[in-house]
């Protein structure tokens, strides 16, 4: 557990995490991918960033617990999806006692509004929940009462993620995250991935995976390399309209998509 200053000048704790994608099995396509974005992005499952703009991002996908911080589509579920796949003892187990001392629920039901965290019978979000989760509403200037009601909350959902009983079903989640994504945001996407053509889906797989990091980008390198994953590792390695970061993933993604069988 370290103290992270973040790009955008927040700061806040960040917990690696033990719990690397590849000790998953994986069933189908989507959890492929997020085994394979895992060895990539470097992330487990139990990850756990406080310095980010959407209050704490958690998981191997890095998902926003305010999905009002979301930037990327797969993202617009938040992380609240996560939690609400846990089993209730174990919320209960790993973060009832931090709820209750900040005076805070947890709202499972999406009927109801949720997966959401609650003051009361209302849902909460933005500041109102920057307010619970760091004592305070400014990211960006920190004394020690505010560090350390943030560290309570950064190693409780660490434990939650970590719990036993829990990680199988957060890492089913961030792969229906995924998935949600393809089929609501991205219908050649989506296609790709419904084929039985190990080459289609290496294609999803690798624009996924960058995706993931920068959405728009990905956009722009599909479009120059066409569906072929060849192609976008190979022209994300080149000079373009993406980031330079894309061609650091390279060597990573190669290997992590050659491990799977698609």
């Amino acid at each position: 557990m370290n103290w992270q200053q973040h790009e955008s000048g927040r700061a806040g704790w960040l917990i690696p995490g033990e719990l690397q994608t590849s000790r998953f099995a994986a069933h189908d396509f989507w959890t492929k991918v997020v085994r394979l974005i895992g060895m990539v992005e470097g992330r487990c499952v139990d990850y756990v960033d406080g310095s980010t703009s959407g209050l704490f991002s958690i998981g191997v996908l890095a998902l926003p617990l305010d999905p009002r911080a979301a930037s990327r589509p797969h993202e617009a579920g938040g992380a609240g999806a996560l939690l609400a796949a846990i089993p209730p003892d174990v919320l209960r187990e790993t973060l009832g006692a931090v709820c209750e001392r900040y005076g805070v629920g947890f709202e499972r039901s999406r009927e109801a509004g949720g997966p959401a965290f609650t003051r009361g019978l209302r849902l909460i979000r933005g500041d109102e929940l920057e307010s619970v989760f760091f004592g305070g509403s400014d990211g960006y200037a920190w004394h020690p009462d505010m560090m350390n009601v943030a560290r309570e909350w950064a190693l409780a959902f660490s434990a939650t993620l970590k719990h036993p009983s829990s990680r199988r079903a957060v890492f089913d989640a961030s792969a229906m995250a995924l998935r949600a994504y393809s089929g609501h945001s991205n219908g050649a996407l989506h296609m790709l991935t419904m084929g039985a053509d190990p080459n289609t889906k290496r294609a999803a797989a690798v624009f996924l995976s960058f995706a993931v990091h920068a959405y728009e980008a990905a956009k722009r390198l599909q479009a120059v390399a066409g569906w072929s994953a060849e192609g976008m590792m190979d022209h994300a390695s080149r000079i373009g309209s993406w980031p330079e970061t894309f061609a650091a993933r390279v060597p990573r993604l190669r290997a992590a998509l050659n491990n799977e069988v698609w």
